[in-house]
């Protein structure tokens, strides 16, 4: 018996050694594995590895439902973790998306602008091709003078300038083609002839080389100002046709003045009556806007004028010393005139 008891006590030892041996080599696995997950992590954030310092400070000190605590704010922090990456991942997903459209419209654009840019180069090589076509002065070939034949008003005359005059007499107006035709000169003989007696005016000319002519008399007057502006805009449109028109009317633009070289006297005959009203109101410190200046504003105190003797007539000089508005304004008067007293004139 002491035998059976020895030997089975033996086994259970043993069983009990293996046992202990298991769970010391699990728990130095699971260990082993803790620490090449803390090893990972910690290589991967320092932030982990002073997380994990702290927990193996205060392990001790925690309760299991504390630890539970503790792991399912972790499970909460890991849904956030993952939210935050798929946010991330959207968001760059949504960059590159971004960026894809803004290159393929930037290419666009730059096509378009190539396009343009290419049409403009075909639409200025075809401007200039019209534009040497209608002023190289050459007719067709098949191009019949209107006046050809036309023997009642067409009398040849010995020079150019004789035909100018024969035809502002019996036309009433500049044609090359009638000027021609009498004198039996080319047409751009007749121009090149005539130059500085007469003008092309680029809004009567038509897109003909021989048309919209006018003399220089009836060209250089007017309204200098719009000419000068439309012959610049047919200038730079024609590559310089109408430089001679642009040259001969800037000789004739008078310079700008100041407004402060400007003079104006009281009863000049072109100031309208209603601004000597308001230079009235003016003196005495208010203006037609004024609540105060309507009573002023009637009829009885408008100045008059009388365009065909030039006699102007202020009534009621004294209507400010008469009225409430006296004692107000003596400083003013005082400040403009140098006396206290306001005329009293007569008063009308």
């Amino acid at each position: 018996m002491s035998t059976f008891w020895y030997v089975s006590s033996a086994t259970i030892l043993a069983s009990n050694k293996s046992k202990k041996r298991y769970r010391m080599s699990k728990k130095k696995e699971q260990q082993a594995i803790e620490q090449d997950v803390v090893a990972d992590a910690r290589e991967k954030s320092k932030f982990f590895e002073e997380y994990y310092a702290s927990l193996q400070t205060i392990q001790d000190k925690l309760s299991i439902e504390e630890i539970n605590i503790m792991a399912k704010a972790l499970e909460v922090a890991t849904v956030q973790a993952k939210q935050r990456e798929e946010e991330k991942h959207k968001e760059e997903l949504e960059r590159k998306e971004r960026a894809r459209r803004e290159a393929e419209q930037k290419k666009k654009e730059r096509e378009e602008r190539i396009r343009q840019a290419k049409k403009a180069k075909e639409e200025e090589k075809r401007h200039r091709e019209h534009v040497a076509s209608i002023t190289c002065m050459d007719l067709p070939l098949d191009f019949s003078n209107a006046f050809e034949g036309n023997t009642e008003i067409c009398s040849h005359v010995e020079s150019i300038p004789d035909g100018l005059v024969a035809s502002l007499d019996n036309l009433g107006r500049v044609d090359i083609e009638y000027i021609s035709e009498v004198t039996g000169e080319e047409m751009k003989d007749v121009i090149s002839a005539l130059e500085g007696s007469i003008y092309q005016n680029p809004l009567t000319w038509g897109e003909c080389w021989y048309k919209g002519y006018e003399t220089s008399d009836e060209y250089l007057s007017g309204n200098i100002l719009y000419k000068l502006s439309t012959a610049r805009e047919a200038n730079e449109e024609y590559y310089g046709y109408f430089a001679k028109n642009v040259a001969a009317l800037e000789k004739l633009v008078v310079p700008s003045i100041d407004v402060k070289d400007i003079y104006c006297t009281l009863g000049s005959p072109w100031v309208p009556a209603d601004i000597i009203d308001d230079f009235i109101l003016h003196l005495v410190g208010m203006n037609s806007f004024d609540s105060e200046a309507a009573p002023y504003s009637e009829a009885k105190y408008k100045v008059l004028h009388d365009e065909f003797t030039g006699i102007w007539e202020i009534p009621e000089k004294s209507r400010f010393t008469k009225s409430e508005h006296s004692g107000k304004y003596e400083e003013i008067v005082y400040s403009v005139f140098g006396t206290r007293r306001m005329s009293r004139g007569n008063n009308r």
